[in-house]
């Protein structure tokens, strides 16, 4: 597992600690509003010039894509450097609420 993969798959993890960080939480509200607003297929870069930003960064990604439904509505490309807000239809929504979430983790590489 990359370091990208590990922060965003694994955000439980890391976050009580973050949260302590002085920063940390303004920065995190900042990202989680900017995927909220984002349109469908709108891409986000997942990088920061400072390594520890960039840490910030994949674990509040983890966070938002687990809280509510953002997993059915974004999307992470395969090397972990980009999230996408895509467009699925309602109908498709409507059969993958069936699903467990942890049975659709386990087919992330």
């Amino acid at each position: 597992m990359n370091y990208r993969s590990e922060m965003i798959k694994n955000y439980r993890k890391y976050l009580p600690d973050l949260m302590e960080m002085p920063g940390f939480y303004e920065y995190a509200i900042q990202v989680y509003n900017y995927l909220e607003m984002m349109e469908p297929r709108k891409i986000l870069n997942l990088q920061a010039e400072d390594p520890e930003k960039l840490k910030w960064l994949l674990v509040t990604v983890g966070a938002f894509i687990m809280s509510g439904e953002h997993w059915m509505d974004y999307e992470i490309n395969d090397d972990w450097t980009k999230i996408r807000q895509t467009d699925m239809p309602e109908e498709f929504k409507v059969i993958i609420r069936r699903w467990k979430v942890e049975e659709i983790i386990e087919y992330i590489p």
